[in-house]
């Protein structure tokens, strides 16, 4: 048996958790117009809101409890323990999750509105497919939390407000594993939040910005991953070089400069493109990293003039990007 920490233990006679499960099953909801049916048999209610505290659902059934089509309003969970139980069809709307241990339990096709969750145990949770909005999470742990496949509206699609709902969402996630120190976690949803952000562009037509935000994240890794940068300025060192071919240039081994032809008679050693594969990467190199050499100067013709330029101040921007970005990595670790 999983160890259960002692403040998730308490027990609720099973005639009581008997009378709420029927209460349940014969209401179909929980909401401030039941609380004298709730005051009746012992349940807790304070300042007109239902607290349901101490309940333990896990360790009374020897299978997991599956809770279904009921709606909960402005209740208050406190240190309950709902550990593997299944909640189907479940309406959480203004509900508090005040220290309550929900490790593995599943939420189906379950709605949270305006719902927080405080101090809570949320590894492993499930939440697919349930619907989240103005949901706030302070102080839980979330390793493992399933919620990539959440919705914020029974019609969910691709609008621009559904994305933003999800980039709230994940912000909050984002802002509770750094509150606790979980800086990986916080990471995959920082990186989340990218993804909603770049799908509201697109489904908002903002492509430019779309754009200028996908570089980014294929550039820097999300902006914290130094390897993304280095790669990215290897690509673009690669690219130059097989441009400097052909728009030409001078190097110690004579001129280079090559044209494409399907004339055999034309065509060069192999040894010599060797000679002229490795000159223009060296060439590329310096231009990138823009330091002087007068061993390499390039033709004088349109192309050089617009490639040159272009490589140079491709090279100040990814080496800034690399400081930045290596910055941003020792931080988060």
């Amino acid at each position: 048996m999983s160890f259960i920490p002692k403040k998730f233990q308490a027990k609720w006679d099973n005639n009581k958790i008997s009378i709420l499960l029927n209460i349940f099953e014969d209401n179909g909801f929980l909401t401030r117009k039941e609380f004298g049916l709730f005051e009746d048999n012992g349940f807790k209610v304070e300042e007109g809101d239902l607290i349901l505290s101490g309940l333990n659902l896990r360790n009374t059934y020897d299978k997991p409890k599956i809770i279904e089509n009921v709606n909960f309003y402005f209740s208050y969970f406190q240190c309950c323990n709902f550990k593997d139980v299944c909640f189907k069809n479940v309406n959480f709307s203004q509900c508090t999750f005040d220290e309550v241990y929900l490790r593995r339990t599943k939420f189906e096709n379950c709605i949270f509105i305006g719902t927080k969750f405080i101090d809570s145990d949320l590894m492993k949770t499930d939440f697919e497919r349930s619907i989240l909005r103005h949901v706030n999470f302070r102080g839980c742990v979330i390793s493992g939390l399933k919620i990539d496949r959440i919705r914020t509206s029974s019609d969910d699609g691709n609008s621009p407000k559904s994305h933003e709902s999800k980039r709230d969402i994940y912000a909050q996630l984002k802002s509770n594993c750094y509150s606790i120190g979980d800086y990986d976690t916080a990471n995959y949803y920082k990186e989340r939040e990218l993804d909603e952000l770049l799908l509201f562009y697109m489904s908002n037509r903002k492509f430019l910005k779309w754009l200028l935000g996908k570089l980014f994240i294929l550039t820097t890794g999300y902006g914290y991953r130094p390897l993304y940068v280095f790669k990215s300025s290897i690509f673009i060192i690669l690219f130059f070089s097989i441009c400097y071919m052909f728009s030409g240039f001078n190097s110690p081994f004579g001129m280079i400069s090559y044209k494409v032809t399907l004339n055999p008679v034309d065509w060069v050693s192999l040894k010599e493109l060797v000679v002229a594969i490795m000159s223009s990467f060296y060439y590329s190199f310096v231009t990138f990293s823009n330091f002087n050499s007068n061993s390499f100067e390039p033709l004088d013709n349109i192309f050089n003039f617009i490639l040159n330029p272009i490589e140079n101040m491709l090279g100040v921007i990814l080496f800034s990007l690399f400081v930045i970005v290596s910055v941003n990595k020792f931080y988060r670790g």
